[in-house]
């Protein structure tokens, strides 16, 4: 069962990590409409449009580079690890991953968020 403070706090990194991938695609987005086909050339080589697109990625670029270094400082709120980092001394000192849905430490998980979610709604209808 989570406590306030973990479920709290595991809900921060839950949507941490939703903006910085939301902020990736942004990103990636503007690229690809920066090269789509105009009169002949990419819509890049219009100066305006470059202008435009050029302000428009390095805001993305930035943002996501932001949210992915205060996603991967993020500390687990059960064992005050790194949340998606593997604790130093370990054998995978070095593994990370974004994709990870569990701490890497301690196993707490963002399954765990609904399910406490859930458990309230069924013991209210119980009762």
């Amino acid at each position: 069962m989570l406590t306030a403070e973990e479920r709290r706090a595991l809900e921060e990194i839950r949507r941490r990590r939703r903006r910085a991938k939301y902020q990736a695609i942004g990103f990636v987005a503007v690229c690809i409409v920066g090269g789509i086909p105009m009169n002949g050339r990419p819509i890049a080589m219009i100066p305006i449009a470059l202008i435009a697109i050029l302000i428009a990625s390095g805001f993305f670029y930035n943002a996501s580079v932001i949210q992915l270094v205060r996603l991967f400082r993020a500390r687990c709120p059960r064992c005050a690890n790194r949340f998606f980092g593997r604790q130093r001394g370990s054998r995978y000192a070095f593994g990370r991953t974004l994709w990870a849905s569990r701490c890497l430490n301690c196993g707490l998980s963002f399954d765990d968020l609904s399910t406490a979610e859930a458990a309230p709604a069924i013991s209210k209808s119980e009762a």
